[in-house]
């Protein structure tokens, strides 16, 4: 739980496979925190971003990095790549200045797939990926695979971000 709140979790599938799970908090505290530091328009998904993006407030971005790579991002470690999706522009914009003040080489690859919105994917490599894993102390151990499972013809190109556990626990 979160704030002392239980979520509602809700699965979804996609072609037969699990393809999202969505947990939703109905909590006014946790709204106004969220709001305090995002704003977005219209669709959250497609444009959330900073409200205000200080660039000199190093511990604050350092954490947000931290959160975002918990939940929308992961660490491979064969490769040792540090990777990061959103399909809002503002948001992997946000995160290019970030990354930029922090002095850390990263790639940036737009992915489009039919029918869908453009994915943003944020990939940092070798020693620069392991010194922000070091600065940021990511929280989330699932987000650290040693395979891309479901990976078809590119491996070197993450699609979307990885969950370790299995895509198939949820419920139908």
């Amino acid at each position: 739980s979160w704030f002392g709140k239980k979520p509602n979790v809700y699965y979804g599938k996609y072609q037969g496979k699990l393809s999202v799970i969505i947990i939703n908090y109905s909590s006014i505290v946790i709204y106004r925190l969220i709001t305090r530091y995002l704003n977005w328009t219209g669709q959250k998904t497609y444009t959330i971003k900073l409200k205000k993006l200080d660039l000199s407030n190093k511990e604050f971005n350092l954490g947000f990095l931290r959160g975002l790579f918990d939940t929308d991002g992961c660490f491979y470690k064969p490769k040792r790549v540090l990777s990061f999706s959103t399909v809002s522009i503002f948001l992997a914009d946000q995160v290019t200045k970030l990354l930029d003040s922090f002095k850390v080489d990263h790639t940036i690859h737009k992915i489009k797939k039919l029918k869908r919105k453009m994915l943003y994917t944020i990939n940092i490599y070798g020693k620069n990926a392991e010194k922000l894993s070091d600065r940021i102390k990511p929280r989330n151990v699932n987000k650290v695979v040693s395979e891309w499972p479901g990976w078809d013809s590119n491996p070197r190109l993450p699609l979307f971000p990885i969950n370790t556990r299995s895509p198939n626990s949820g419920p139908d």
